[in-house]
C-alpha cells in the first residue's frame, strides 16, 4: 500500500515536471518567434519610413531611365579613353613630363622637353582628337552604368573612375599650357569643359563615384585659379563658367550616393548574403555529416566568406577580442531556433535604422551637423557588434565623406566669387572693395561659407601687402579659424588652414 502510494505520488510529481517542461519549451519558442517576427516588423516599419520619404528602396526607382545610345556621352567617353590608352604607349617617353600627368614636376622639366610637351598638347593631332572628344562629351547626358550593372551590388565595376581622373588631369594640362602661351580664353574654355567632365558623375549614386567626382572638381579649379592669375577672359566666358560652378556647389553630393548605398550595398545585397552564408553552413554541415549545434553555427560564421572576403571580421581565434565577440554572439542567439534569420533580421534593422539617421544629417547644411556627425561615427563603433557587425562594416565613414564635400564647396564659392570679382574689375576697372559690389549685379547671391553658414572672407590686395593689385578670398575650413587666408602644408587639408583662393 505504501510502495503504491509513494508510486502515485511520484507519478503525479513526473507529470507536474513534465507538463512544466513542455509549456517552459512552448512558451519559450513562442518568446522566439515573437522577438523574431518583432524584428521582421520593424523592418517593414523602417522601409515603409523610406516610402513614405520618396526615397528609392529598388535600382528601379534609384535609377529611374535609361539614357539611348545615340544620346548617351559615356560611348563617346570611352572612344576618348581608348584614344588616351593609344597615346600612352605611342609617346610614353614624352608621357612622363605632362603636367600633372607626368612623374616630374613641370618646374623641374627642361625647356626643351617643356617645348616638346607643349606643341604635343596643344598641336599633335592625335591630341587635339582626345579633346574634341572630351569636349563633345561633355555636353551630353551620360550614363556609364545601366540597371543590368546597378543590380550587381556588390559585384559592380567602376573602371571608369579612374579613366575620368586620367581625363581631368590631362584637361588641367592643357589649360595650363594654354595659359603659358597667353590663351587665357582657351585656357578658360578647356577648364569649363573639364568641369562638365565632373558633373557627368552627379547621376552615380554611390559615395566612391562622388569622392572622384569632388576629386575631378579639385584637380580643375586648382588649374582654373592658375589660369586667372595670367590673365582674363571674356565676361561672356567667365559667366559661363559661374553658371557651371554655381549648378555644381548646389547640387548635393552625399546625400544620393547614400540613397544609393542603401540600396545598392544594402536593401539588395542583404538576401545575397543570407544565401550566402546559407551555403557556407551547408558546406561546413556536409564536411561534418551532421547537423550543427547552435554553438559550431556561431562559430562557423566566422568562417562564412562573400565574394572571397570574410562575413564577419576575421580575428585570430586566440584573441580576446574574438572570444569575447563569440560570447556575445552566443548569449543573442543561442537558445534561437533559427539563428541565421535571427542574426540577419537583427543586421538589416541596424543597418536600415543607421542609414535612415545618416541621410537625415546630410540633408541639412554642413555647418549645422558638423559636430553630430563627428558624434554619429563614434556612436557607430559602439553599436552592438552581434547585432550590427554589418552596418560597422557596410555604412561609410560619415563625417569625412560629408567633410570633403564641404571642403569641395567651399573651394566652388571660391572660384564663384573670384571670377565675379574678375567681370567686376573688367568693367569698373578694378577688383572690388568688398563682396556686396558682387550682387545683385554679377552674381544674384553670394555663396555662403559651408563650414560656418556666414559670408566669405574677402580681402583686396593692398600696397602694404606688396600687392599692387589682386585680392584673396577664403573659406575658414574646419578649424573655424581666421588663419589669415594661409593653407596648410602643400595644400593638404590637414591641422590649420583656410581654404583659399588669391590672386
Amino acid at each position: 500500500m505504501e510502495k503504491r502510494k509513494i508510486y502515485k505520488r511520484s507519478l503525479v510529481i513526473f507529470s507536474i515536471l513534465l507538463v512544466s517542461g513542455v509549456a517552459f519549451y512552448t512558451i519559450f519558442n513562442c518568446i522566439n518567434v515573437l522577438a523574431s517576427s518583432s524584428v521582421k516588423r520593424e523592418i517593414a516599419k523602417e522601409i515603409q519610413k523610406i516610402k513614405k520619404l520618396g526615397e528609392p528602396i529598388t535600382i528601379e526607382e534609384l535609377i529611374p531611365e535609361e539614357i539611348p545610345d545615340e544620346e548617351n556621352g559615356a560611348l563617346i567617353f570611352r572612344e576618348a579613353f581608348k584614344v588616351r590608352k593609344d597615346l600612352a604607349k605611342k609617346y610614353k617617353e614624352m608621357e612622363e613630363y605632362i603636367p600633372y600627368e607626368g612623374k616630374m614636376s613641370w618646374d623641374k622639366v627642361p625647356k626643351a622637353e617643356k617645348k616638346k610637351v607643349k606643341n604635343l598638347i596643344l598641336n599633335n593631332p592625335d591630341y587635339i582628337k582626345f579633346y574634341q572628344l572630351l569636349e563633345k562629351a561633355s555636353k551630353m547626358k551620360c550614363q556609364f552604368l545601366k540597371r543590368k550593372d546597378w543590380e550587381k551590388g556588390m559585384e559592380i565595376l567602376l573602371p571608369h573612375l579612374a579613366k575620368l581622373r586620367s581625363c581631368a588631369r590631362l584637361s588641367a594640362a592643357k589649360a595650363k599650357l594654354q595659359a603659358e602661351n597667353k590663351n587665357i580664353e582657351e585656357a578658360l574654355t578647356t577648364c569649363l569643359i573639364s568641369l562638365r567632365v565632373s558633373k557627368t558623375l552627379s547621376g552615380e549614386p554611390l559615395l566612391i563615384n562622388q569622392l572622384v567626382r569632388m576629386a575631378l572638381d579639385n584637380i580643375t579649379l586648382r588649374e582654373l585659379e592658375e589660369v586667372s592669375k595670367k590673365g582674363e577672359g571674356s565676361i561672356k566666358m567667365c559667366q559661363a563658367i559661374i553658371k557651371e560652378l554655381e549648378e555644381e556647389r548646389s547640387d548635393m553630393m552625399v546625400y544620393p550616393s547614400l540613397l544609393g548605398e542603401r540600396v545598392v550595398f544594402g536593401m539588395l545585397e542583404f538576401p545575397r548574403v543570407r544565401n550566402y552564408a546559407k551555403e557556407n553552413l551547408k558546406e561546413i554541415e556536409e564536411k561534418k555529416a551532421r547537423r550543427l549545434s547552435n554553438d559550431e553555427i556561431i562559430e562557423g560564421f566566422c568562417e562564412i566568406k562573400v565574394l572571397g572576403f570574410p562575413l564577419l571580421v576575421q580575428k585570430d581565434k586566440k584573441s580576446k577580442e574574438y572570444k569575447e565577440f563569440i560570447k556575445k554572439m552566443k548569449k543573442t542567439y543561442g537558445d534561437s531556433e533559427n539563428i541565421l534569420e535571427d542574426f540577419f533580421d537583427n543586421q538589416e534593422l541596424y543597418y536600415l535604422r543607421t542609414m535612415a539617421k545618416m541621410i537625415s544629417l546630410v540633408k541639412r547644411p554642413y555647418w549645422e551637423v558638423r559636430e553630430e556627425l563627428k558624434n554619429f561615427d563614434k556612436e557607430i563603433q559602439k553599436l552592438p557588434q552581434e547585432k550590427a557587425i554589418l552596418t560597422q562594416m557596410l555604412v561609410p565613414a560619415l563625417s569625412r565623406a560629408y567633410n570633403q564635400e564641404a571642403r569641395t564647396g567651399a573651394l566652388l564659392g571660391d572660384a564663384e566669387i573670384a571670377l565675379a570679382c574678375h567681370i567686376y574689375k573688367i568693367k569698373y576697372g578694378d577688383f572690388p572693395e568688398s563682396l556686396d559690389k558682387l550682387t545683385p549685379e554679377i552674381l544674384p547671391s553670394l555663396p555662403l561659407d559651408l563650414f560656418t553658414g556666414r559670408n566669405y572672407i574677402y580681402r583686396k590686395a593692398q600696397l602694404w601687402e606688396k600687392k599692387k593689385e589682386g585680392f584673396i578670398v577664403y573659406s575658414l575650413g574646419d578649424n573655424l579659424k581666421d588663419d589669415g587666408g594661409k593653407w596648410g602644408k602643400k595644400h593638404k587639408w590637414v591641422g590649420d588652414y583656410d581654404i583659399v583662393w588669391e590672386e
